[in-house]
């Protein structure tokens, strides 16, 4: 008796799924090493395991699966919020503390996965749209401005005088930007020249967040 579609589509469904996942895997263990453009189509299928065909049966160029590398690190960034920002975690630490983490965790979420989060970096710069989500997540808020208000609110859980929020936001977002850039483009004349190593890196940012968690309203 021949099966019906069903139960061949599942099957199907969870090889191409499969396939899909040994791509993204491969591009992002590349991506350590080279940059996006530099790879091959031949070159990343070979790191994946998977044949050229099944790749064309999926996408039509290279450049195809770069939509799906950011979707799932936009996913990734959800999760690093999740798991590292909940709701009153921070509440017991000093101020300076809270500081120091909130550095620390920029400098790791951009220095863990830098070769990747280039790519991205330039994806969404040149493809705008790429962070406009489709389907049951158009509506949500993207994880990056997630990241950023998750942030002020741990920065300034339970103070007893919590700084004014749109100075606190500002603060965030230029700590957000100096550790992507620096991370990322380490090699720039501007971060070469304030000789921004990992650890300088992080007291700087932290010593900007402390000030703007510690000023005033």
């Amino acid at each position: 008796m021949a099966k019906d579609s069903t139960s061949l589509r599942a099957p199907l469904q969870a090889r191409s799924q499969r396939t899909l996942e040994a791509l993204l895997d491969a591009a992002e263990r590349l991506l350590k090493r080279r940059s996006y453009p530099s790879l091959s189509l031949s070159e990343l299928t070979r790191e994946a395991g998977v044949t050229t065909g099944a790749f064309y049966r999926r996408f039509a160029t290279k450049d195809d699966l770069l939509p799906c590398l950011y979707e799932r690190y936009l996913r990734w960034l959800e999760g690093v919020v999740e798991r590292e920002l909940p709701a009153g975690a921070w509440r017991r630490l000093a101020p300076g503390t809270r500081a120091k983490r909130a550095a620390d965790l920029l400098c790791r979420l951009y220095e863990t996965r830098a070769g990747l989060l280039r790519a991205m970096v330039v994806y969404s710069r040149l493809q705008p749209s790429a962070a406009q989500r489709t389907g049951a997540r158009a509506m949500a808020p993207p994880p990056q401005l997630l990241l950023l208000h998750a942030l002020c609110d741990r920065l300034q859980e339970s103070l007893a005088t919590p700084p004014a929020r749109e100075r606190l936001e500002f603060a965030v977002y230029n700590a957000i930007t100096i550790a992507r850039e620096v991370s990322l483009y380490p090699g720039l004349p501007m971060a070469r020249s304030l000789g921004l190593d990992r650890n300088l890196l992080r007291a700087r940012l932290a010593a900007l967040l402390q000030t703007a968690v510690t000023a005033e309203s």
